[in-house]
C-alpha cells in the first residue's frame, strides 16, 4: 500500500474537484446547478430559460396544443385573463407559451366607447345601427328611429330628455301607429365579447340610454358601464369552464396572467 504525503493528497483533491467543475442536484429543482469555488465550496446558480413562442388563433388550435404538451409530460399552466389565454410549457432547460389573443369584437368596441356620453344625429345613428350593429338589436328599432323627425327647442333654453319626451307627440303617436311600440328610452345590444370563432355567436346583453338634446338636436348614447363589465367577466368565465371541462383536471386552468 502507498502512503501519500499531505500535499499528495491535497493534489489529488484539486484535480478530483476540477475533473466536475458543474454540479446538479435533483432536489433542486430544474435549471439549478452548482460550480466549485477555489476553495472547494459549492456555488448555485440559475440557468435562464430558453423562451420559444408562439401564437394561435382560436380555442380549437390552443386546446389541441394543450393536450399534446399534456401527452409530453411538458404541460404546466393554462392562464385565461381579459385579453388572451397563454399555455405555458415547461422541461428543466425550457420555458415555452403558445397564446390565443383574445381580441375586443367591433361592436363590443362601439358599445365601450360609448362609455362616454355620445352625441350623434338621427342619420348617424340610424346609419350605426344599420352598419355595425344590426345583427344585435331588436328588428323594430332601426325602423322606429328611422321614421322620427326631431323638433328643435323654441325658447332657446337647454334642454335634454330621454328620447320619447324629446319628439313632438303627434311624431310619437305617428311611429306607435305605424310600429306598434314606444319610441324607446333606452336600446338593449345582444353583442358577443371577443372577435375568435368560438365566441362570435355568443349573445351578451348591454344596454344603452338614449337622451335628445333639442338645442343641438343630437341624441345622447350612453352605455351601462356594469352591464359591459358583466358581459367580460361572463365571456372569460365561459372560456375557463370551457377549457376546464375540456381537461378536467390534467390541466390547471387559471384566471390570470404569467410572469
Amino acid at each position: 500500500m502507498t502512503n501519500l504525503d499531505a500535499s499528495a493528497i491535497r493534489e489529488v483533491e484539486r484535480l478530483t474537484h476540477d475533473a466536475e467543475p458543474i454540479v446538479t442536484a435533483a432536489a433542486e429543482g430544474q435549471g439549478v446547478y452548482f460550480t466549485r469555488a477555489p476553495d472547494g465550496s459549492l456555488v448555485k446558480h440559475r440557468a435562464p430559460l430558453d423562451f420559444q413562442d408562439v401564437q394561435v388563433y382560436d380555442l380549437d388550435s390552443l386546446t389541441r396544443a394543450a393536450s399534446e404538451a399534456v401527452e409530453d409530460g411538458n404541460a404546466h399552466t393554462l392562464y385565461v385573463h381579459d385579453n388572451g389565454v397563454t399555455l405555458v410549457q415547461e422541461t428543466d432547460v425550457e420555458r415555452w407559451t403558445a397564446t390565443l389573443p383574445l381580441p375586443t369584437h367591433p361592436a363590443f368596441k362601439l358599445l365601450s366607447d360609448w362609455q362616454q356620453t355620445t352625441p350623434m344625429t338621427q342619420r348617424e345613428l340610424v346609419r350605426v345601427l344599420r352598419t355595425q350593429l344590426s345583427y344585435y338589436v331588436d328588428a323594430t328599432v332601426i325602423p322606429t328611429f328611422s321614421s322620427l323627425r326631431m323638433t328643435s327647442s323654441s325658447d332657446g333654453t337647454s334642454s335634454i330628455t330621454p328620447s320619447s319626451q324629446g319628439l313632438d307627440r303627434r311624431i310619437v303617436k305617428k311611429v306607435e301607429a305605424e310600429q306598434g311600440r314606444d319610441v324607446p328610452e333606452y336600446i338593449v345590444f345582444t353583442p358577443p365579447v371577443y372577435d375568435i370563432p368560438e365566441d362570435r355567436d355568443e349573445e351578451y346583453a348591454v344596454k344603452v340610454y338614449v337622451e335628445f338634446d333639442h338645442d343641438k338636436e343630437r341624441f345622447l348614447l350612453l352605455s351601462v358601464h356594469d352591464d359591459l363589465r358583466k358581459a367580460r367577466e361572463k365571456a372569460v368565465a365561459k372560456i375557463i369552464a370551457s377549457l376546464r371541462g375540456t381537461f378536467d383536471g390534467a390541466l390547471t386552468v387559471l384566471y390570470g396572467q404569467p410572469k
